[in-house]
């Protein structure tokens, strides 16, 4: 009995966490698009943000780099495939960037009429 309990429990737990995740909404294929041109398709609401890092993660005090991130933008504006392309000093920031990430906030260009979903590499600087 117990067995078969413990069997439902993390059945439901599978079943569960497979359904809270999230899926790209593409009304097209996407396309990939420079840093200049994406402000044509989507634009980010949320330039000015902060957040709070792990003591394990946030670097030491002065340190500054980058970050440069690919990601796919779907037709809701949502962030999926996040992908560090490049980051100085290496593996410094990629933490960072990726959370800087959750912060963006994008919605459709005028010109966006179809919510073209894109790809977009995005730099992101730092200094701590």
């Amino acid at each position: 009995m117990k067995l078969k309990m413990t069997l439902m429990s993390l059945t439901a737990a599978l079943l569960s966490a497979c359904a809270a995740q999230p899926t790209a909404s593409l009304s097209a294929d996407p396309i990939e698009v420079s840093t200049d041109e994406l402000s044509n398709y989507w634009v980010n609401e949320n330039t000015n943000f902060s957040y709070n890092l792990k003591p394990k993660y946030a670097p030491k005090k002065g340190s500054e780099g980058y970050v440069t991130i690919q990601y796919l933008i779907d037709s809701n504006g949502n962030i999926f495939e996040p992908k560090v392309i490049e980051s100085q000093p290496e593996g410094m920031w990629d933490y960072s960037g990726i959370k800087a990430l959750t912060q963006f906030k994008y919605v459709r260009a005028q010109e966006n009429t179809n919510a073209a979903p894109v790809y977009v590499t995005t730099k992101i600087d730092f200094k701590f």
